[in-house]
């Protein structure tokens, strides 16, 4: 399994296609962070389309900037879905955020769901769809 960490998370491809991003403990996101972790997504799909299985922990801040950057259509470009596990307050607020963004700025599929199973079945049929589109 391929992998990449940064100071805030660790990117592992789990799947061809499949990006797991594990938000570390009590971090405060900036907008460097934000375009490392994008970079790093990046290199581990090669560019090319791929879903997000997001599991985070308490206590996540995301800055202004860093906020910006990830309602930008630039930040999902190659993003077919992105299932997010909730599992405390403050990553269901992330999610609910991501989720606004996501009606106003780009076509990605993001759900919030409370079990990593339940997202990543939900994830392989959003690729499967993608694939029949294409």
């Amino acid at each position: 399994m391929q992998e990449i960490e940064t100071r805030t998370v660790v990117n592992s491809l789990i799947e061809e296609g499949i990006l797991k991003v594990v938000v570390k403990e009590n971090i405060n996101l900036t907008l460097e962070d934000a375009r490392e972790n994008y970079n790093a997504a990046v290199q581990l799909t090669n560019s090319k389309r791929f879903s997000v299985l997001v599991e985070g922990h308490d206590f996540v801040n995301i800055d202004k900037d860093a906020r910006e950057f990830s309602s930008t259509a630039e930040a999902f470009e190659n993003t077919i879905a992105m299932a997010i596990v909730v599992r405390s307050l403050s990553t269901r607020l992330i999610g609910l955020f991501l989720l606004r963004l996501n009606k106003c700025n780009h076509k990605t599929d993001i759900k919030l769901f409370k079990d990593s199973n339940a997202a990543l079945s939900w994830i392989k049929e959003k690729m499967n769809e993608d694939k029949i589109r294409q």
